[in-house]
């Protein structure tokens, strides 16, 4: 979307800049502007595409008893990426493509709370999001939170650009990677775990995942 709505506009600023420049010092700019961004965006693309073998990753995980009966989990990430691209609905959409179903909810961040303090939030999330593989067949009655999962997956660039290879020459070998490179901590929750979260969530005492993993061993297991 970026690519296709910002690339005019910036190819004509970029452009008038460089104009104002003369002889050799605009073609040393024009090199070193050309070799800052061939790094730049690719480095970004690579951000991108660890994201989509996190999630790869994280759907081979989804695949256990907790997460196939129940329906309400928080996912704690202490590793993800730099594009933060987890959402709410996107992870429905990933266990959809484990289950076949769309019956999931699950929280990734403490800003995503207010979907379960709020059940209108709940409700509007729900009916806003009318494409498919999303959370159509939640129940939002049942709001109280099943387990917590705490989900870790760790790739450096080389890896993602190996990953890449076998994903396009080698797929055996690239499933079995990817299946193999991840870990999903489960820790089912009571109803008071969900409680006294979301009363820290009110007092302002849930700073990141961490808090909420913290809270696990005085009301889960």
């Amino acid at each position: 979307r970026d690519a296709v709505l910002t690339s005019l506009g910036t190819a004509i600023i970029v452009y008038t800049l460089f104009s104002l420049l003369k002889g050799k010092i605009k073609r040393i700019s024009l090199v070193l502007f050309v070799v800052l961004g061939i790094f730049g965006f690719n480095s970004l693309y690579l951000e991108w595409q660890k994201d989509y073998y996190y999630q790869l990753s994280l759907e081979s995980l989804l695949y256990n008893d907790v997460v196939k009966n129940n329906d309400t989990f928080f996912l704690a990430e202490l590793n993800e990426t730099e594009i933060e691209a987890q959402r709410y609905y996107s992870l429905n959409a990933n266990a959809y493509n484990v289950y076949k179903d769309e019956t999931r909810l699950f929280i990734p961040k403490v800003s995503n709370l207010n979907l379960l303090k709020n059940q209108k939030d709940l409700e509007a999330a729900i009916s806003e999001l009318d494409y498919s593989h999303v959370m159509k067949d939640y129940d939002p009655d049942d709001y109280y939170l099943d387990a917590v999962l705490d989900f870790y997956c760790d790739l450096d660039n080389q890896q993602v650009l190996m990953l890449k290879y076998y994903e396009l020459f080698d797929t055996d070998k690239f499933y079995e990677i990817i299946n193999n490179n991840g870990s999903l901590d489960i820790y089912v929750v009571d109803d008071e775990y969900t409680k006294e979260l979301l009363k820290e969530y009110d007092n302002g005492e849930l700073q990141g995942d961490i808090d909420v993993l913290e809270l696990v061993p005085e009301y889960g297991n």
